[in-house]
């Protein structure tokens, strides 16, 4: 039933993320875009002819790079994601506006938890749904949804909700949940790691590039 069509639950009511989630991060992050922005802009048009300077380049590129990154992909994620609730199902749209529908005989488990990945993150609380089969269907992040909305969807799955007040240990989870946790989320810093070198070839690719056009 994940890939059924929304004539298939009949009536939807479609619940858009709030501005009191989406709106302060969107703010944060188009202030760095912006400082970013202003710093490769100013560095570039001053010359980049010493060590410093290069440094100050830099910083702009990565400041600009990251913060155009991300919020342009929580700003189509807060255009685009939806929480759909139908006659005797829930389905979620994603920021590709691509719909999946569960039924309430295809969710086994709602647990409301933060994984812990030890000192190199602060445990972040989310909703998880949980196939019959252990598999995860999808993760909600509760501030960014209306407490009653979130209430709603939850109520509409027909699973009691499970709350786990301290944090769980990504080993521990992934124990209790081998089919709905991959290798990231026991070895985060080792995929945090992998994200940043990529980030930074990215921006020293476009340092490279930059420089390159603006020799004489």
């Amino acid at each position: 039933m994940a890939e059924q069509g929304l004539d298939a639950v009949g009536e939807v009511r479609v619940i858009v993320p709030t501005s009191k989630g989406t709106r302060p991060v969107l703010i944060v992050l188009g202030s760095l875009t912006g400082v970013g922005g202003l710093i490769t802009l100013t560095t570039v048009m001053t010359g980049v002819r010493t060590f410093g300077a290069s440094r100050v380049l830099g910083t702009g590129l990565v400041m600009l790079a990251s913060g155009s990154l991300f919020f342009t992909i929580l700003w189509l994620w807060s255009l685009n994601a939806r929480l759909l609730i139908g006659q005797g199902a829930v389905g979620y749209r994603n920021i590709f506006r691509r719909s999946r529908f569960w039924s309430r005989g295809e969710v086994g488990r709602v647990v409301d938890m933060a994984i812990s990945h030890g000192w190199t993150s602060q445990p972040r609380r989310a909703i998880y749904l949980f196939g019959l089969d252990g598999r995860q269907l999808v993760v909600l992040t509760p501030r960014m949804w209306d407490a009653r909305d979130m209430r709603d969807f939850i109520d509409g799955t027909g699973v009691q909700l499970e709350v786990r007040g301290a944090p769980v240990t990504a080993k521990a989870i992934r124990r209790e949940f081998p089919k709905a946790f991959g290798w990231a989320a026991q070895h985060n810093l080792i995929a945090g790691c992998l994200t940043s070198l990529v980030a930074v070839a990215l921006v020293v690719g476009g340092y490279v590039l930059v420089s390159a056009l603006l020799r004489p």
